[in-house]
């Protein structure tokens, strides 16, 4: 259970580099012909979002774990907040990475 909570929490560092790697990416994209500034604002609107919520559920992960480490046990309810942030982040972490896919992949865009 600690390592699945530290693994959590990892991942919810990394996501902090990767995030701020978006604007330099963002202006090699623009130079690029064919590229749709509306389709990398909707990725860049969208990894705003997943950012502060992979936050949240990083910070949550590593409370419980500070639980752990001085109770032993932690409570149904909180470990369930997880499970949900969790299973929201990675919804939205797809749903961005699809909006970031569309910028560069005319063949999965809707309106073709």
């Amino acid at each position: 259970m600690r390592a699945g909570l530290v693994g959590i929490f990892l991942t919810g560092l990394v996501t902090i580099p990767t995030f701020f790697t978006g604007e330099s990416a963002e202006e090699a994209m623009e130079q690029l012909p064919g590229i749709s500034e509306q389709l990398i604002k909707n990725h860049e609107e969208a990894a705003e979002k997943a950012i502060w919520l992979i936050g949240a559920t990083a910070l949550t992960a590593i409370f419980i774990f500070l639980i752990q480490i001085k109770k032993k046990a932690t409570s149904k309810w909180l470990i369930t907040l997880l499970v949900i942030l969790s299973v929201l982040s990675v919804a939205v972490l797809a749903w961005t990475n699809n909006l970031g896919g569309q910028i560069s992949h005319p063949e999965i865009r809707k309106n073709k």
